[in-house]
């Protein structure tokens, strides 16, 4: 990518657009360490989008034919113990994270970012503390990360020539005049389909469904935020994802979570540390 398509400089932090390249004929390491945990909830009536994981809980939206979504909170055996309505223009609600005070979601429909309080969303209830435009065509997957005690939230946009934006959290009260696009800190171009984003304290997941070959991608970006070098970005692989139309993913300290919007059932990743181990991977 060339400097001319860098993003504009905000508030004197200068956003970089990686050249991460998405190698196509470069295959997924096959895992069979998947196991469909349970159905998502109300089965084929409504597809499972965003996930996350906070206070030893799964948190996951689902939408009805882009009408309307729904937030449940579940424990790890899938059990949902409460459901809550997000707002109406919220109609596909694809991404989820939580940065361990808030739960936020990004919704394809509406483009819009919500900050959700999570003891409300406990409790029955919804309370939004913010909402923010993101200014993408088409946000996707979320994720909340910490580098160098610095917190951010990663944002993916599925569609041609997307790219996904490592953005500040410092700064998201400027959405109200910039976009996404303008106040990340980096940027690196995805396959154009992602479908959803998770961080281990290490490494960026990014779960891919490339034309029915689903495979999340590790990302290392954690030297390119703090150098403000795109050049460090490095692409370290892929794993074969569960299921064929793989959502968003959720980290729970120990494992990946995921859901599939053909098969309706919610996965987990028997052990991560044994996939991590099939490649060479730098601590």
């Amino acid at each position: 990518m060339t400097s001319t398509l860098c993003c504009a400089i905000l508030l004197l932090l200068t956003p970089s657009c990686g050249p991460l390249r998405y190698v196509s004929d470069q295959p997924a390491i096959t895992t069979s360490q998947w196991l469909a945990v349970a159905r998502t909830p109300g089965n084929q009536l409504s597809r499972p989008q965003g996930l996350t994981y906070a206070r030893h809980l799964l948190f996951l939206t689902a939408h009805r034919n882009d009408r309307s979504s729904m937030i449940y909170a579940m424990d790890t055996t899938g059990s949902v113990l409460v459901q809550a309505a997000l707002p109406s223009d919220a109609r596909h609600t694809s991404g989820l994270a939580w940065d361990g005070s808030f739960i936020w979601a990004v919704d394809f429909r509406s483009r819009m970012l919500y900050q959700i309080d999570i003891d409300s969303l406990q409790a029955g209830t919804l309370f939004l503390a913010a909402t923010y435009p993101t200014g993408l065509k088409h946000p996707s997957g979320l994720a909340s990360l910490s580098i160098q005690k610095t917190p951010y939230l990663a944002i993916s946009e599925f569609g041609f020539n997307a790219h996904t934006y490592i953005v500040p959290t410092a700064l998201l009260y400027t959405l109200a005049a910039a976009s996404v696009p303008e106040i990340a800190s980096l940027v690196y171009s995805n396959s154009g389909f992602s479908q959803g984003l998770t961080w281990d304290g290490r490494f960026l997941y990014e779960a891919l469904n490339n034309m029915g070959t689903d495979r999340i991608e590790i990302i290392d970006i954690a030297e390119a935020i703090s150098t403000r070098n795109p050049g460090s970005i490095r692409r370290l692989g892929s794993f074969a994802a569960a299921g064929s139309a793989v959502e968003d993913l959720a980290f729970d300290g120990h494992t990946l979570w995921t859901t599939d919007e053909q098969d309706y059932y919610i996965h987990k990743l028997v052990s991560l540390d044994s996939v991590l181990n099939g490649f060479s991977l730098k601590q």
